[in-house]
């Protein structure tokens, strides 16, 4: 009887993986089922992996730890699934469609080439053979940098985007605050954007050590890029001296930054809602130099004065209309029972069918006993 339940549960995923269009997994003398804690549902998923892999199913068991590492990644099992992957280097987890690896090398390989050219400016070389070798290693150490890096972690895509972003936007302050400063001699510009970039690289990978969803991110970048805009408009409505607008740029753009991270989650917007968001506020801002342009405004007041309160107008316009809409599962969902069809409103989607762990009794001539399993959704409407 035993052995019937694992070679079920087997063949379930084995076609989940392969075809993604098995979207049930049977059970018999399934009477109910209810729902883990993440911690719960993780050991579940652990114990299920370490049985494919006993049984040979290295792939099977390879997907299932990095499906723990991903969706439950503070849980005893993410850490078991870590240490077993010091253990067996061997063992190589596959990115997945949703992970945030390819964008992290990406990024990791181009600031390798930034800081290959930035280092030699930093000692005010001016040889062309350090710049050239610079360029030669500074790709390469940082692509397989990030590769181990991410490889290591298993990062999701939010995850990578608060790594680059926190490196990208701390190399930008660290250039921009030194030209407030405005300090005497060369290598300065150079040596504080390495060093703001380190920084803001290092507090990324400090704050992608918790679940940061693709929204999170996505509303972080928007709150720095407008804060920016808002930062610049300001002072040069008050007609501020240069290093003003410089400092209140990149003040209120960290600001922006911060706010927007951190309200991502109440306001309930998703990754491609704040991309709608910040189209709105380019089309507002736009509106406002058209007006410009049309009435002649020479004024430098009115200048900034109407575009900005016409960003944001637009920005308020798309906020609101992208808050509570539904435009897929959530991460918490994706976890628990997302299912292959979902009708929502009328509209008929197509998800993907995600296990989830589930308790069943079964009856045998001995007793009954609670077990665990795995569990597919075929169908989940919401009225």
């Amino acid at each position: 009887m035993k052995r019937r339940r694992i070679n079920s549960r087997r063949f379930a995923f084995q076609i989940l993986i392969l075809t993604a269009t098995f979207a049930g997994c049977a059970k018999p003398h399934l009477t109910y089922a209810q729902q883990l804690t993440p911690a719960d549902s993780a050991s579940v998923l652990l114990d299920t992996a370490r049985e494919f892999a006993s049984e040979g199913q290295s792939e099977v068991a390879t997907e299932l730890y990095r499906y723990i590492i991903q969706q439950f990644p503070d849980t005893p099992a993410a850490d078991s699934v870590r240490a077993l992957l010091e253990d067996e280097p061997s063992i190589a987890l596959s990115p997945g469609e949703n992970s945030g690896s390819t964008e992290l090398q990406v990024w990791s390989g181009l600031a390798g080439l930034v800081g290959g050219i930035a280092i030699p400016a930093t000692f005010c070389s001016e040889e062309s053979s350090l710049i050239g070798v610079g360029l030669l290693a500074g790709g390469p150490i940082g692509f397989f940098a990030g590769r181990r890096y991410s490889r290591s972690r298993n990062l999701s895509m939010g995850q990578a985007r608060t790594i680059t972003l926190g490196g990208t936007w701390g190399a930008i302050n660290g250039l921009m605050w030194t030209s407030v400063a405005d300090p005497s001699g060369c290598g300065w510009h150079a040596g504080m954007g390495l060093l703001g970039g380190a920084v803001g690289t290092i507090a990324g990978v400090m704050i992608s050590g918790r679940p940061i969803t693709d929204a999170q991110a996505s509303a972080a970048n928007y709150g720095g890029l407008f804060g920016a805009w808002v930062g610049l408009s300001i002072p040069m409505i008050l007609d501020a001296d240069d290093k003003v607008v410089v400092s209140s740029m990149m003040g209120v753009s960290d600001l922006g930054l911060l706010v927007g991270g951190l309200m991502a989650h109440n306001l309930d917007i998703s990754s491609d809602g704040w991309s709608r968001v910040g189209l709105w506020t380019v089309l507002g801002a736009t509106t406002g130099f058209g007006i410009n342009l049309i009435m002649q405004v020479d004024n430098s007041q009115l200048g900034f004065g109407i575009p900005l309160a016409t960003s944001l107008a637009g920005a308020y316009y798309g906020i609101t209309r992208q808050t509570g809409r539904d435009e897929g599962p959530t991460s918490q969902q994706q976890s628990a029972n997302t299912a292959l069809l979902h009708l929502r409103d009328g509209d008929l989607s197509l998800g993907s069918a995600t296990p989830f762990p589930v308790l069943h009794t079964v009856y045998r001539p001995g007793g009954a006993s609670i077990e665990s399993a795995l569990g597919l959704s075929l169908f989940r409407a919401v009225f």
